[in-house]
């Protein structure tokens, strides 16, 4: 097995890293410049388990210079937050570390653009440290807080109070999400917001964190090749409404009122006018909408939203559906089409607009059954 594509599939499925780790060795005839390119190629999806692959690896050589080059890669994980430690055999395959490993986590993001990002330092003794914060790159920084606390009622915490069915968390590289929570916290300051109070702690206790791989972090597991400009898969996005937590996406009940009233106007107009008549005359309105709530800086806003869902769609194994929004956010680096518009935001603005519709019409029964009741 020589190709790093192979290696990133089999690592994917599960497969345990001590018997990958021999397998590689068997495929690797001892070239090192080709040893030096294998390890280039996995280091641009880095992860916890390329890691593990790389310490078996270095198991199983004496070869100094090989031996070199795979602590090299391993010190590259590092700097990334992706740190591991092994003993075998009474010698340290890597030095103690003095500072534990952190880890991080990736929440869904709601209707507004927030999400939750987590990161996780063991204590040196024993116990956590951990930040969890809620912002987005539209409305910054919300809030921020420290947590010092037992491994048990930390993992409690997060999976009781910060991961839900519709909004779940995944894992991601520690340096990642640092790297989000800062972006989220210029946004703030950019706002002329004051920042959480905790977040100073937090620059000093996770600044050294650095990140510099993909951004989003989705295009170190999904080349932009393999879903840029595939039809399908953006004829697909708009399905994706159907499922959280896109199903809980909507539009400001204000901004699409407006949008709203024209369908109602459109329906009550006492034109004789046909069903496909009405139907185009919705059609307009519904592309009108797209256009003017979508400006260039909220087109690319929900690119990007839609960009770090498929990290986490990817991440909990579907696969296909992180490929219809992927393929569906690198549609919005184009603007909008009137004649062939973007279906997930057309879509979304759809379902808006007739959710304020129906908001309509119950208030309206509402008022109507109110005024029947008799007084006694």
């Amino acid at each position: 097995m020589k190709a790093p594509e192979e290696i990133r599939e089999a690592l994917r499925r599960g497969e345990d890293p001590k018997a990958l780790a021999q397998r590689v060795k068997e495929g690797w005839e001892g070239d090192l410049e080709a040893l030096e390119g294998l390890l280039e190629g996995l280091l641009q999806e880095p992860s916890r388990e390329v890691a593990l692959l790389l310490l078996e690896l270095t198991s199983l050589y004496d070869d100094k210079k090989v031996v070199k080059a795979l602590r090299r890669a391993l010190f590259k994980l590092r700097q990334k937050g992706i740190v591991v430690e092994e003993e075998r055999r009474g010698r340290s395959v890597l030095r103690p570390l003095r500072l534990p490993e952190p880890r991080g986590y990736l929440g869904a993001i709601d209707a507004r653009g927030l999400r939750f990002v987590a990161i996780e330092r063991p204590g040196v003794r024993s116990g956590v440290l951990g930040y969890v914060g809620l912002g987005g790159a539209e409305e910054g920084l919300k809030d921020l807080f420290r947590l010092e606390t037992s491994t048990k009622a930390w993992r409690n915490f997060l999976e009781q109070e910060v991961s839900s069915p519709n909004f779940p968390l995944v894992e991601a590289p520690a340096a990642y999400c640092w790297h989000l929570l800062r972006r989220f916290a210029e946004r703030r300051r950019e706002m002329g917001d004051v920042l959480p109070a905790e977040y100073t702690s937090a620059l000093q206790e996770l600044g050294g964190l650095r990140w510099d791989g993909a951004v989003p972090l989705v295009y170190q597991f999904i080349r932009r090749e393999e879903v840029a400009d595939r039809a399908s898969l953006l004829r697909a996005s708009e399905g994706l409404l159907e499922v959280p937590p896109f199903s809980l996406w909507v539009l400001g009940r204000e901004e699409v009122e407006p949008y709203a009233k024209a369908v109602r106007e459109a329906e009550e107009s006492l034109l004789a006018l046909t069903e496909a008549q009405k139907a185009e005359r919705k059609e307009g309105i519904v592309l009108k909408a797209l256009q003017e709530l979508f400006p260039e800086e909220r087109r690319l806003a929900y690119k990007e939203r839609l960009e770090e869902m498929a990290y986490l769609l990817w991440k909990r194994g579907d696969l296909e559906r992180a490929k219809v929004a992927l393929a569906a956010a690198l549609d919005l680096e184009r603007p909008l089409s009137s004649f062939d518009p973007n279906p997930f935001l057309k879509g979304l603005t759809y379902r808006s607009i007739v959710l304020a519709l129906e908001d309509f019409y119950r208030h309206k029964e509402d008022e109507k059954a109110s005024s029947l009741l008799v007084p006694p």
